[in-house]
């Protein structure tokens, strides 16, 4: 028959050993969450005081199937919330054709969030969220009509950390249907766009104009 010495010792003993299954078990679940670090932001300091404006030419979205949709070009208005953050409104314009040269409407979209940050490379870039609604944008090509949505798009800066601009050139790349850049620095996130459910890149060089000079600080 155990002693009493013996039963506290054998209970100390499982007090000890729950402990430690209970700090592996913390850590198992607190790793995800280190993991997850916020995206790495880029600052435009001083923020910029004015309106600014995005202008581009041919851009292009395609479909992991094959469809696309071309326009003569891509403007669009910028406004800022912070020295890193703000919104956006974009327009395809001009004779938009779809494949097998059907006619599409204007693609416009409307109030987008969009965070400068540190690209997986270390070099600045932009990431273009939807709006509350969930939804990019939405238009018709003929009697078609296709819905814009998805978690996100990234792009590439022309641009280097340090650097004094009043704008910079937004490169925005895909390879069918699939956008090449999907992630950024501090997270492993996978942005993407669909289109009626279907995966859709964009393909596009913008001129994005702050609206004054700053300095381009990447943290």
């Amino acid at each position: 028959m155990e002693s009493v010495s013996d039963l506290m010792k054998g209970h100390k003993m499982n007090k000890i050993m729950l402990l430690a299954v209970t700090a592996a078990v913390g850590a198992a679940f607190a790793l995800p969450t280190m993991a997850m670090a916020e995206d790495i932001p880029v600052h435009l300091i001083p923020r910029p005081e004015f309106a600014g404006s995005i202008q581009g030419s041919n851009p292009v979205l395609e479909t992991v199937g094959g469809l696309e949709v071309k326009c003569e070009k891509i403007t669009g208005s910028v406004s800022w919330e912070s020295s890193t953050t703000g919104s956006l409104n974009l327009s395809f314009q001009g004779n938009c054709i779809g494949t097998g040269g059907v006619s599409c409407s204007e693609i416009k979209t409307s109030n987008l969030p969009f965070h400068f940050l540190t690209m997986v490379d270390g070099t600045p870039g932009v990431l273009i969220t939807p709006s509350s609604s969930g939804v990019f944008a939405k238009f018709t090509c003929s009697f078609l009509t296709f819905e814009i949505k998805g978690n996100g798009l990234v792009g590439t800066a022309v641009a280097s950390c340090g650097g004094s601009t009043s704008s910079i050139i937004i490169n925005f790349e895909e390879l069918l249907g699939t956008q090449l850049d999907r992630q950024v620095k501090g997270t492993e996130t996978i942005y993407h766009l669909t289109a009626n459910s279907e995966e859709v890149g964009l393909k596009a060089s913008v001129f994005f104009s702050f609206g004054n000079l700053g300095t381009i600080e990447c943290t």
